[in-house]
């Protein structure tokens, strides 16, 4: 009987040492994570708005107003271990709100509503600049007056033109326009409101001067008599009357003959015509 006893205790030890063997082997799983956020969402530049008030289960964005709603691909960050559907960087439909759904680890779902919009595009319309060459308009209301060169072909003339951010003009700016009577230019704004704007364009007056503002030769410098139309000069004693090479300044858009830098014969007075106008020049030792 003791030998039995003995024999069962033996057992019931063998049995309990195995027990405790097996036990560090058997450890639990860590539980899956129940986290099932959309972190952030975005299309472009556009970041997602969440709604306080619906959970932050709604989400809200803004794109650029030329966007196409129906083909937008977004970027979407959603909680570590959880999975988002649609996916993120899959193109979708947003020309009405879009659900997406976040599973997380475990196994439980969230919905989140996106709603996008496109800003709404530019009401505004106006001809900021207009220039010719060096010439810029000057604007009264919607008339634009420009004064170019009096040498200008008004017929052949071609502006530069600046107008509001998202706008369009037409005649475009950078093409050739007749100028030769008042021209229409219309802008229209990115939300397709027009405003037209008038532009007058005028060659300067020729100026009507004939007068020589300035007559020298080498460091001898002209007396001009403006009543008799004559100008005198005393050269050194050496010169060459015969000689010599006069610099001559006339009146703006005037010409005279013969002309500047031209090397002529002073033994006797020379006549100058400066448009119309005869002027005498008299050379003297």
């Amino acid at each position: 009987m003791r030998k039995n006893a003995k024999s069962v205790f033996c057992l019931v030890s063998l049995l309990v040492l195995v027990m405790l063997l097996a036990l560090p082997g058997c450890k639990e799983e860590p539980a899956k994570s129940s986290k099932k956020d959309i972190i952030s969402f975005e299309i472009g530049d556009a970041r997602g708005v969440f709604d306080q008030i619906e959970n932050n289960t709604t989400i809200s964005l803004i794109v650029p107003a030329d966007s196409d709603l129906s083909k937008l691909t977004p970027v979407i960050t959603v909680s570590d271990g959880a999975t988002v559907s649609p996916a993120s960087g899959v193109e979708n439909n947003f020309t009405n709100p879009v659900t997406y759904t976040v599973t997380a680890e475990n196994g439980d779902i969230r919905h989140f509503t996106v709603n996008v919009e496109a800003a709404e595009k530019a009401s505004e319309n106006e001809i900021l600049s207009f220039k010719i060459g060096d010439a810029g308009g000057v604007f009264y209301y919607d008339t634009i007056s420009l004064i170019v060169p009096a040498d200008s072909d008004l017929s052949k003339l071609t502006p530069v033109i600046t107008v509001s951010d998202g706008a369009t003009v037409s005649p475009a700016s950078g093409v050739e326009n007749n100028f030769t009577n008042p021209v229409t230019y219309t802008v229209t704004a990115g939300n397709g409101d027009i405003r037209h704007f008038t532009v007058n364009v005028e060659a300067a007056a020729k100026s009507s001067g004939k007068d020589i503002i300035d007559f020298k030769i080498g460091d001898a410098i002209g007396a001009i008599e403006e009543y008799n139309k004559t100008v005198s000069l005393t050269v050194p004693i050496d010169s060459d009357l015969s000689a010599l090479t006069p610099v001559i300044t006339v009146s703006n858009g005037a010409a005279v003959s013969p002309a500047s830098d031209v090397e002529m014969d002073f033994t006797n007075p020379v006549t100058f015509t400066v448009k119309s106008f005869d002027i005498i020049i008299a050379i003297f030792h």
